[in-house]
């Protein structure tokens, strides 16, 4: 459950290469809300959101302490859009876009959410000045699509950590993840798709290092995931390969150290999102040279009662159904 606390929108219009901050936190009436909670929503489930952490010199993090310690949003919020403007103002190709800066309650934790948008028609602004004063007000639209952020990071205020989805700028020729590098300045780990995808492609390399099926291989691969999530919300990279490889000592240990030579610790936990990865992992699709295609549950490729591969004297593929009391025809 998310529950927005405090809320404020600053302006980037890069067309005009100025910032318009907010002098004055949002309204937070019914429709804004609800708004906002999709967005965040959004930031928590995405598969390629990775996490970090602060580096022990990051200006950035300083000013989040700073913040906690007085509570001053507005200024806090002011001086991270000027940060972030100060960059984006720099880059090549950047639309004029919006940030919103968030204080709410995720599940009783409390974050600090930076959320950047592009301009969209499910919403529009409302720039008002008076006696010096700026406030920006926004009247949202919740029938209309809102799409995701171009991109976005969710503090978790009790012990810093961050995860965050950035895009590269141009910035006099060279291309850098700004976001994480010139103003969180914070170091990243693989997201949970990149984690997968690891996994996948080292568990395919040792498959033919050792002269194994591939496909059935990768079929595994999902089976394990699968069997792992049963009871958990996380995925340990290195030990999966006990799973993948269970009849195959001399694989495991070379998956293994494969995985922790690409970075990946012994003991290394990755957060996924437990829905999302299941619904991928449950089915295995194959298509072969001939134009056929399959579409299996991972787990019966580890069960010979249902599936079969074998090598016909010619050195082609064949696969054995069994088992089938019905064919249902889809087309």
């Amino acid at each position: 459950m998310i529950i927005v606390n405090k809320a404020i929108l600053h302006v980037f219009d890069t067309t005009n290469r100025q910032a318009v901050l907010s002098d004055a936190a949002l309204t937070l009436d019914n429709d804004l809300l609800s708004f906002l909670e999709e967005h965040i929503g959004k930031c928590f489930h995405k598969a390629t959101s990775k996490p970090g952490v602060f580096l022990q010199t990051s200006e950035f993090y300083k000013s989040v302490q700073n913040y906690l310690e007085n509570e001053n949003f507005v200024e806090f919020s002011k001086s991270v859009a000027s940060i972030w403007f100060d960059v984006i103002r720099q880059a090549n190709g950047i639309l004029p876009s919006d940030l919103f800066v968030c204080d709410i309650l995720k599940d009783d934790v409390r974050y600090l959410i930076f959320l950047r948008l592009g301009n969209q028609r499910a919403y529009v602004h409302q720039i008002t000045m008076s006696e010096g004063t700026v406030r920006n007000e926004v009247q949202a639209h919740p029938s209309i699509p809102t799409g995701t952020a171009e991109e976005y990071a969710a503090l978790r205020v009790d012990d810093g950590t961050l995860l965050l989805s950035q895009k590269k700028y141009d910035i006099d020729g060279n291309s850098i993840y700004a976001l994480s590098e010139a103003v969180m300045e914070c170091v990243l780990k693989a997201s949970p798709q990149e984690t997968v995808n690891a996994i996948k492609k080292t568990a395919v390399k040792i498959a033919e290092d050792f002269g194994v099926n591939t496909v059935q291989t990768a079929a595994s691969v999902k089976n394990a995931i699968a069997r792992e999530l049963e009871d958990k919300e996380t995925l340990n990279p290195v030990q999966l390969g006990t799973a993948i490889f269970s009849k195959e000592p001399a694989m495991q240990e070379a998956f293994q150290q494969k995985m922790q030579d690409s970075g990946f610790t012994k003991d290394e936990k990755v957060n996924v999102n437990k829905e999302t990865l299941l619904k991928k992992v449950m089915n295995h699709k194959l298509k072969t040279d001939t134009g056929i295609e399959l579409t299996i549950p991972a787990e019966y490729f580890d069960n010979t009662e249902f599936i079969e591969f074998n090598h016909a004297e010619d050195g082609s593929l064949y696969i054995t159904l069994k088992h089938i009391s019905s064919i249902i025809n889809r087309g």
